[in-house]
């Protein structure tokens, strides 16, 4: 079996690949890939640590206290260490390989869905910068975000993480923190095709109460929150429909949602939106999955490591962990429809459920022709899910998607 350690874990200037009794050095891979086993994971350890388990390590802690008291910081520990410890190490690295390999196989998720959306994350490529706009924002900033602004001046490649939190919601690894980055400063961002292209944003609408509605029932309308207004018999308007659906899915009780929406019968608004979604239903198969597994998991079986005392947190686990699925899953459908019709778009970023893109004027309307009418994903039967299509950001008040 060949798998690849990374110059991360050994302190090299190159990554090692191992096969059988003999080792490569490449530069091939990226400083993110771990211990590889499987070419289509990149980092075989990201599953470890979904899972609650851990990749071997070849730091030795005596070693490593020593060398910190030298100052020394960079350490090659196939040096360091010598020969034989190396030799120790890499057949535990080759056990830890192959035992991970065998749980991915044997795991539909984390050899289906999982793999599909992290490829996404390997398909971005670099972005522009408008140097004048960023040198405006950092005169012009705060503190706060100046150092934000700061870190897109070196223009380096942003690498997501899918372990940093409980339901693989995507953090930044590495890199500018493009999640965090303010509205007003969109702006910093530019086409690489000047004039004649757009940082396209596309993103799902009403994501994570769709999710919801589509795990009860087939066939639900394209606008949500109006229907839930409908169904209070307007005793909400739409826009308080929203706030008490998206409050109610991310585990707000009554006598808070009372406090938020401040209307007389929001214990039979609360009741309803409930209903809707059968929210109650969803809390009471996840309690008792914990109760005899001793984890949760999402629409399409990720493992969601939680405290039962949490339990109001249970259907906000489950539906956010499903939605970082969806996503994904939905960019990639739209990513390889790109490639297949040869667009002039490039994906940048993702931003949690929007894809941003930097499109061509020439490839827009049949980006709009892929997205016109949704797309159908993976464990919703032939539901489709909307997509908005919309400039990242404006430069002018009279700014419009471009047609």
């Amino acid at each position: 079996m060949e798998f690849v350690i990374s110059k991360n874990i050994l302190g090299t200037k190159k990554d090692f690949i191992i096969q059988d009794d003999t080792f490569t050095v490449t530069s091939e891979y990226t400083d993110e890939w771990a211990v590889d086993g499987c070419s289509t994971l990149k980092s075989l350890d990201v599953v470890s640590i979904i899972n609650k388990r851990s990749a071997p390590v070849i730091t030795s802690e005596i070693h490593a206290n020593a060398y910190s008291q030298l100052g020394v910081n960079k350490i090659n520990w196939v040096h360091a260490l010598g020969l034989n410890h190396f030799k120790r190490f890499v057949d535990t690295a080759r056990e830890y390989a192959e035992k991970e390999q065998s749980f991915i196989k044997e795991n539909n998720y984390y050899s289906d869905e999982f793999l599909t959306g992290r490829s996404v994350l390997f398909d971005l490529e670099d972005y522009s910068i408008d140097t004048l706009a960023l040198r405006n924002h950092i005169k012009n900033t705060d503190v706060r975000n100046l150092k934000l602004l700061n870190e897109f001046r070196r223009q380096e490649k942003i690498k997501y993480t899918q372990t940093a939190s409980v339901t693989g919601r995507l953090s930044v690894k590495s890199g500018p923190n493009i999640l965090h980055l303010k509205r007003e400063h969109r702006d910093i961002l530019k086409s690489k095709h000047g004039s004649d292209g757009a940082i396209i944003q596309l993103d799902f609408k009403s994501l994570e109460p769709r999710i919801l509605a589509l795990v009860k029932q087939d066939n639900v309308p394209d606008d949500l929150y109006t229907d839930i207004s409908d169904m209070c018999n307007n005793s909400i308007d739409r826009e308080l429909a929203k706030k008490a659906t998206l409050a109610i899915i991310y585990g707000m009780s009554r006598g808070n949602l009372n406090n938020l929406i401040r209307v007389n019968n929001s214990d039979e608004i609360f009741n309803h939106i409930s209903d809707y979604f059968g929210i109650r239903n969803l809390h009471d198969a996840l309690v008792n999955s914990i109760d005899d597994n001793g984890v949760i998991q999402n629409l399409y079986g990720r493992n969601i490591y939680t405290s039962a005392n949490n339990d109001h947190l249970f259907v906000n686990y489950f539906t956010q962990s499903t939605g970082v699925d969806v996503s994904l899953l939905g960019f990639r459908q739209i990513i390889d429809n790109i490639k297949k019709e040869e667009l002039t778009i490039s994906p940048l970023f993702v931003l949690h459920d929007a894809l941003i893109l930097d499109v061509h004027k020439n490839s827009i309307k049949q980006l709009k022709n892929i997205t016109k009418d949704g797309i159908i994903i993976p464990g919703f039967k032939q539901n489709r899910f909307p997509l908005d299509l919309s400039l990242f950001y404006k430069r002018t008040k009279n700014d419009t998607a471009p047609t």
